[in-house]
């Protein structure tokens, strides 16, 4: 059974009094089992027009996304919503389990191949990366050698082992 999403796009007119919505709402969605997969964050516009605010909320199914909707819970946080931001809402049937599986079995051996090569090339950009970080902490240490004068006394091996610690904090 495909499951239920509602798609809310919103943008807030009164950021003060819009958390009385968000705690309002709140006592419909845990009703429903609700599970927040977005919840505003950062975002880009790649078509269209677009809200300040995004969310996605799943649900079991599609009917449970609509009971949640219709709930007397929900209605009166709804109230509170539409007076403190405008929004673009609609719930929408996910895409169903089976057709899922059909799509998976049919690349799956294309994207087995697929993940291998882009591993491999991961793994070389990070060691490359490394490398590169192990030579710039070296460069950096040698030139804090070479400016004491080339004396490695305790006080000045001390500072180096300090400094080797906070570039590997900052570096690695």
């Amino acid at each position: 059974m495909a499951k239920g999403y509602w798609i809310v796009r919103v943008t807030v007119r009164d950021q003060d009094h819009y958390p009385e919505y968000l705690a309002a709402a709140q006592l419909a969605f845990e009703k429903h089992d609700a599970k927040f997969l977005v919840r505003g964050g950062n975002f880009d516009t790649m078509e269209g027009s677009a809200r300040e605010r995004n969310v996605v909320v799943e649900f079991a199914d599609c009917a449970t996304a609509i009971a949640c909707y219709r709930s007397p819970e929900y209605q009166a946080a709804r109230s509170l919503r539409q007076k403190y931001a405008e929004s673009d809402f609609i719930i929408i049937e996910g895409a169903a389990a089976t057709a899922k599986a059909r799509g998976r079995a049919a690349l799956s051996s294309t994207n087995s191949q697929n993940t291998i090569r882009r591993t491999a090339l991961l793994r070389r950009i990070f060691d490359a990366l490394m490398r590169a970080r192990e030579r710039r902490a070296e460069f950096y240490l040698g030139r804090q050698l070479r400016n004491s004068g080339g004396r490695l006394t305790d006080d000045i091996e001390r500072r180096m082992m300090q400094q080797a610690t906070r570039i590997g904090n900052i570096w690695f």
